[in-house]
């Protein structure tokens, strides 16, 4: 099997519209949203061996309930897919964003993985990954999970010699938009378990928000970020150079063919970039919504000192706020 690719972030920095890029490169096929929705992910990713008819139980399970009201609120495009589908986790992003047919690929995938004795997990996710990248005639596969840079301890444990792609954003734009997100609102809520919050996750689905906790909700998420930053910033380092490449959001959008040329070149291992194929991913490229130099002054401070550390690590300036 060719070396893993894992799409790695803190989530809304631009993973989705870098997956989107790649999967429009022939020969790569990126595998999206594998471990979202999931609640037990954590069990899932312990590297021990297990049987494929066992993992093929635990990859099933139904996503929470509560969750699953959420996403059918209709207010996430990605999980627009799942809308009259049964609430199987492969079924409402990963392979319906691939395929017209996901239900069927579903049953080959489940007879493939099925027959396959005593694995270590991780071997058993390449076998899957792998299947599907092939349905799409494609050599190559990444996996990229929004919000992954969480549990990036746990994904190099699994992929040691793993090649990684790192992309980050400017964290007082990431909290903004999080704290629009329905799922990333609902995650900190189970995380953290803060009951005075659930209210806030379902009145968010319905716009319902008032000025005052949407605030409230991106100072939260200001202070996770910084903190997902800081304590994935030693295992980053960790990795060994030619198996990771990092890029900005901010870079993506200023210089895209430069920075998505390097990305392929990092993927293939050639220097050769189709020109044609990086003129028309260009136009994908769009101007965010979300941008903190648009707050009042004192919250453009409030938020920057509350991401101040990750800022720091990541080289971005701490004073520019006009």
């Amino acid at each position: 099997m060719n070396n893993p690719f894992i799409i790695i972030s803190t989530g809304r920095c631009g993973s989705t519209l870098l997956s989107n890029i790649l999967n429009s490169y022939e020969g790569i096929t990126v595998i999206q949203e594998f471990w979202s929705y999931r609640n037990n992910r954590s069990q899932l990713m312990v590297n021990d061996s297990i049987s494929g008819e066992n993992l093929w139980k635990e990859l099933i399970q139904p996503m929470p309930k509560d969750l699953y009201k959420i996403l059918l609120s209709g207010r996430i495009p990605t999980a627009l897919n799942i809308h009259g589908r049964l609430d199987n986790v492969l079924l409402r992003t990963t392979l319906p964003i691939l395929f017209n047919n996901s239900e069927k690929v579903l049953m080959e995938l489940e007879k493939e993985i099925q027959k396959e004795t005593l694995k270590e997990k991780s071997l058993l996710f390449e076998q899957i990954f792998s299947f599907i990248a092939s349905k799409k005639s494609s050599d190559i596969w990444i996996e990229r999970t929004g919000g992954s840079l969480r549990y990036i301890d746990q994904l190099i444990s699994m992929w040691p010699n793993g090649k990684y792609i790192h992309i980050y954003r400017d964290g007082r734009n990431c909290a903004m938009s999080m704290a629009k997100h329905p799922t990333f609102v609902y995650g900190y809520i189970k995380r953290y378990n803060n009951s005075s919050l659930s209210k806030i996750g379902y009145d968010l689905t319905k716009g319902l928000l008032s000025k005052q906790q949407i605030k409230q909700m991106e100072h939260l998420f200001a202070i996770e970020w910084s903190r997902q930053i800081i304590n994935a910033n030693n295992i980053l380092k960790s990795i060994q150079p030619d198996n990771i490449c990092s890029v900005s959001f901010e870079s993506l959008l200023l210089n895209p063919i430069d920075e998505i040329s390097k990305i392929i070149k990092f993927v293939i291992n050639s220097d050769f970039v189709n020109k044609d194929w990086l003129k028309l991913v260009k136009k994908q490229i769009k101007k965010p919504t979300c941008n903190f130099l648009d707050m009042s002054m004192n919250d453009k401070k409030k938020i920057t000192e509350l991401c101040s550390e990750g800022l720091d690590l990541l080289g971005y300036s701490l004073s520019a706020l006009n």
